[in-house]
């Protein structure tokens, strides 16, 4: 069972890159269900929406943890903190940095 569960988050981590997965030895393509595509976008729009709560649902639907989307999942070619700094999405993006123990971003320019 934990190893179901485990290559379903890999999967999905995976899909986070895009919806196609070139295997580097075999030269073949991988294609992602919708189903499984759709979790990380929604995983990206959460983090957008500078909601923590909507990110920590849209991770939990996903069954994948904090670290697992903070680490792994890249948006528009982005990882998923850069992404949601380059939002403007500060919360989400504290909160992911949070867990994965890296320093906190700030926006100056709200500070003056």
């Amino acid at each position: 069972m934990n190893t179901l569960i485990n290559t379903t988050k890999t999967a999905l981590i995976v899909a986070a890159a895009g919806l196609f997965s070139i295997n580097a030895t075999a030269g073949e393509q991988f294609k992602y269900s919708a189903a499984e595509e759709q979790k990380i976008v929604n995983i990206c729009k959460a983090a957008k929406s500078d909601k923590v709560f909507k990110l920590r649902k849209a991770t939990r639907n996903a069954n994948l943890t904090v670290a697992e989307v903070a680490n792994q999942v890249v948006c528009n070619g982005s990882d998923i903190i850069d992404y949601a700094a380059q939002h403007e999405s500060y919360k989400t993006a504290n909160y992911l940095a949070e867990e994965i123990g890296q320093v906190a971003i700030h926006d100056l320019a709200m500070n003056k």
